[in-house]
């Protein structure tokens, strides 16, 4: 009777062990599947951004400035108000919403409009600098990177480095990642979907 309470004991103890085991074992492939789709997500938001620039010509910003206005009145505050309302029929893009007085407003100005918006401030006593005088030299100057093992969003990549990175990660993820065709760009470039 002292032995079969004996063994009872040790696969009782034996049993605790194995369900600690396999809890951690869930523990980690819980927190490995929540990696995974974290990197799926980020793959397919990188993705789409690729499509989007391989869909047709790349947007150009030449002569674009971003105007800095600060609203000191309630004047300066409902022109503000009323321009980011109208900004999509305008095609003005508010960097910096207006929030309140005294508050920046960050606003990217296409070049035929700059001077109007400058003469619009001055006129109204707004204080107003140009933060970035040309948007287009800005993108020109960021650096274009080498795609490693690693996509990140700093940095521009080349479209066949990315391509290759995508094959990268087929390889090395044969069991969630794989690669389709589906269809070609305007400049005749395939859109691959991962």
């Amino acid at each position: 009777m002292h032995n079969s309470a004996q063994n009872l004991r040790l696969t009782d103890e034996i049993g605790a062990k194995n369900i600690k085991l396999a809890d951690a074992r869930i523990f980690k492939f819980r927190t490995a599947a929540a990696e995974i789709m974290r990197f799926a997500a980020a793959l397919i938001v990188a993705m789409m951004m690729m499509m989007m620039v391989a869909a047709g010509d790349q947007r150009r910003y030449d002569g674009y400035q971003v105007l800095r206005f600060k609203p000191e009145s309630r004047l300066h505050m409902s022109i503000m108000d009323q321009l980011f309302k109208d900004s999509p029929q305008l095609g003005l893009d508010f960097w910096s919403e207006p929030s309140k007085l005294g508050n920046d407003v960050d606003i990217l100005v296409k070049p035929d409009a700059t001077e109007a918006f400058a003469k619009m401030a001055a006129r109204l006593g707004m204080e107003h600098s140009v933060l970035i005088k040309d948007v287009q030299s800005v993108i020109d100057s960021q650096p274009v990177a080498e795609l490693g093992s690693k996509l990140t969003w700093d940095a521009y990549y080349q479209f066949e480095d990315i391509l290759a990175w995508t094959e990268e990660m087929r390889d090395a993820f044969p069991d969630i990642v794989t690669l389709q065709s589906i269809g070609e760009s305007y400049e005749g470039r395939e859109i691959r979907l991962m």
